[in-house]
């Protein structure tokens, strides 16, 4: 059983070497000098102090191996969801700028009105090609996770 001790680090910022080797240390049940899959999502969770979806850090772990952790790539792993994390908070300002009644979602109107005031020489029908892009469900709404969704496609 693992016992969160570790303070996370504002989400916003790189982690320190020392909280890296820390958690490390921490979570190589043994001393073996490397972390099992499970360790390793225990000593990220400890590091970071988010507990991710599976689909979100799968992907990062698969790069850099199947198995065992070693301390050189679990730096490296904490660097790059610390580089996601800060994307992710740069994407959700950009949506909250989008929805202008804090309503959890970007109307149509919110799209027109936002580019009318930061880019008013945008053709509207661009607004409309994009929003439709944007508009899955056909709603004439963007809630936050599409919006975020798309965003996170587009920089890969």
């Amino acid at each position: 059983i693992y016992i969160y001790t570790m303070k996370p680090q504002n989400k916003t910022t790189q982690v320190s070497t020392k909280t890296i080797r820390e958690a490390f240390e921490q979570f190589d049940e043994g001393n073996k000098g490397f972390l099992s899959r499970h360790e390793l999502k225990c000593a990220i969770l400890a590091t970071t102090g988010i507990l991710f979806k599976q689909n979100q850090i799968e992907p990062i772990i698969n790069s850099f191996s199947k198995n065992n952790i070693t301390f050189e790539n679990f730096s490296k792993i904490i660097e790059e969801l610390t580089k996601n994390l800060q994307q992710d908070v740069i994407n959700r300002e950009i949506f909250r700028s989008f929805d202008i009644r804090g309503s959890g979602y970007i109307s149509r109107s919110d799209a027109y009105q936002v580019f009318k005031e930061v880019m008013p020489l945008v053709n509207p029908k661009t607004i409309d090609e994009v929003f439709d892009e944007l508009d899955f469900s056909r709603t004439d709404h963007v809630s936050g996770t599409d919006f975020l969704n798309m965003l996170r496609s587009r920089e890969m």
